[in-house]
């Protein structure tokens, strides 16, 4: 009889005894880019997407089938910019950080997170860890060109069963670290220009009655860019006149002028501004010279627009 309580209290003695644990680690992922060189229209109009991960090493193969649905969370306990992208003129781009492609759930201030996060976030890693997805996105913003940059510090939290026997965790691994998460973006400078392919000074039986037709050229050119527009001298030029031409080779001569001033717009004189990420028009001024004749006809000539940044 004593003898077999002797046994019973070794018996209890094994279930009871402590579960063994051991520690995962959060390791980051390289800095996350949100692109190189991006043009700054697309910054301006959209927003700019990309990914990296979150690894959880532990010491034994993990199982996804064995994680509870609440036993892992993270926060973001830090932003440098408070979730902008800073360049070192001081200039921002907000972003959004989620671990769903679809940005279901937003972090986008300090202290926000995860509670918890289930298998359609987690993802298994061969091995002996799990893959936590860090999806980031950009808001429309005009900028200026630029390297711009943040840090998130995120605090990871929870423990993963890795051994169960029923409904009892023998085998645990606890997880309580912070990781730095660093995010960049370089914005390259753009411009476009958009203009009429023919300007048209109608139909006049008198050269001295056609009046200054405007040019209605529109630039669209990076915040804070610099840049010049100028017009060449066209297909007929003389030395001193812009000129039109009929199918007889006979000529009118005329002069683009800069809007600012009573002279002609060309490479040596061109028209000099900032951008400001969104539409300027410009508006030089052709002119027919004074005291012409010319025979009946079409008269017409080819100039190319320039802007250059």
């Amino acid at each position: 009889m004593i003898r077999r309580l002797r046994l019973l209290g070794l018996l209890l003695a094994l279930a009871v005894a402590p579960m063994a644990q051991a520690v995962c680690v959060a390791q980051p992922p390289a800095a996350v880019s949100l692109g190189n060189q991006v043009p700054s229209s697309s910054v301006r109009d959209g927003s700019l997407n990309s990914n990296g991960a979150v690894f959880i090493s532990c010491s034994q193969l993990i199982s996804l089938n064995l994680l509870a649905p609440t036993d892992l969370s993270y926060t973001v306990t830090a932003s440098t910019n408070n979730f902008q992208l800073r360049s070192s003129q001081g200039y921002n781009i907000p972003y959004q950080l989620s671990s769903q492609a679809n940005f279901a759930q937003i972090i986008d201030q300090v202290g926000e997170g995860y509670s918890s996060m289930n298998s359609i976030i987690l993802s298994v890693q061969i091995g002996s860890g799990l893959r936590i997805p860090m999806y980031l996105r950009t808001l429309p913003t005009n900028t200026p060109s630029g390297t711009f940059s943040d840090q998130l510090t995120i605090q990871f939290n929870g423990s993963i069963c890795l051994i169960r026997v029923g409904s009892i965790c023998t085998l645990r691994e606890n997880l309580n670290n912070a990781i730095t998460l660093n995010v960049q973006l370089t914005v390259d400078k753009t411009c476009s220009l958009t203009a009429s392919t023919l300007f048209d000074l109608g139909e006049y039986g008198l050269l001295d009655n056609v009046p200054a037709l405007p040019m209605n050229i529109d630039i669209n050119c990076t915040r804070t860019e610099g840049y010049q527009l100028y017009i060449d001298n066209g297909t007929y030029y003389d030395g001193s006149w812009r000129r039109l031409q009929n199918a007889a080779g006979n000529f009118i001569n005329y002069h683009i002028y800069h809007p600012q001033n009573n002279t002609s717009l060309d490479i040596n004189n061109p028209i000099t501004a900032v951008g400001s990420g969104t539409t300027q028009r410009h508006q030089p001024l052709i002119q027919l010279a004074p005291n012409q004749q010319a025979a009946v006809g079409v008269y017409q000539d080819t100039v190319l627009i320039t802007v250059s940044y």
